[in-house]
């Protein structure tokens, strides 16, 4: 992670809520890297990590709503990624005693883009086509 994060149009899903929800967790990892650059902050990394993670959780029932609200057909694939997420903050936290801000913006960035770009954005491309597809 080279800069903070920026928010682009090809992250927006087109569904409102969807899309806010990335945009505040953009907004975190944001505030985790500038607050870094500017010289610390009362939160420690694990902390921040903690913020993260919870609200994900928020947003993942968000993702859960729309996807029983639209049949999803992976839906199970996508609440095991979610899981992954939680499994893999679990062992991140673990790390507490080395963990420093910029691996924390690390690793939302890299999850966050990859989850967007890879599983919502197609989510909501099915609900909106009506597609299905084999799990």
């Amino acid at each position: 992670m080279t800069g903070p994060l920026r928010w682009e149009a090809r992250f927006e899903s087109g569904d409102r809520a969807i899309d806010f929800d990335h945009q505040v967790l953009f907004a975190i990892v944001n505030e985790v890297y500038s607050t870094t650059l500017a010289g610390g902050t009362p939160l420690t990394p694990l902390e921040m990590l903690a913020g993260f993670a919870r609200y994900a959780k928020r947003h993942f029932a968000t993702e859960g709503a729309f996807m029983r609200a639209t049949g999803e057909s992976d839906a199970e694939n996508h609440r095991r990624a979610h899981e992954g997420l939680c499994a893999d903050i679990a062992v991140l936290a673990k790390r507490a005693g080395d963990l420093e801000y910029l691996d924390v913006c690390a690793f939302a960035y890299d999850w966050l883009v990859h989850h967007i770009v890879e599983m919502d954005l197609p989510m909501v491309e099915r609900a909106r086509s009506g597609a299905t597809i084999s799990v």
